[in-house]
């Protein structure tokens, strides 16, 4: 059946890294970074998801196109991390000068 049995393994039916393997990355990606940048980061990355999101939402009411792609979209991927490590390096550099 393709229901899964534990909460992980849908990531595995959709094709997306595991909870270890992204961890793993984000880790390697935020070396000294302190609890608040680490917080401001995942605050970032869920707030760039909801804004592919609302976009594609736009788009889709425009194009009358209500599908399953807009729910997947508002998942945070790693894309999300990326803009969003960014965006705290960023800050770190203006609170540093």
């Amino acid at each position: 059946s393709d229901i899964p049995k534990k909460p992980h393994d849908i990531y595995e039916l959709l094709n997306y890294p595991t909870y270890k393997a992204l961890l793993e990355q984000l880790a390697s990606k935020c070396e000294n970074f302190s609890g608040a940048s680490l917080a401001g980061v995942c605050r970032a990355a869920a707030s760039h998801a909801l804004e592919r999101t609302v976009e594609k939402i736009a788009n889709s009411i425009i194009e009358k196109d209500m599908s399953n792609s807009i729910m997947n979209s508002c998942l945070v991927t790693m894309d999300d991390f990326d803009l969003a490590i960014k965006d705290v390096k960023e800050s770190m550099l203006l609170n540093n000068e």
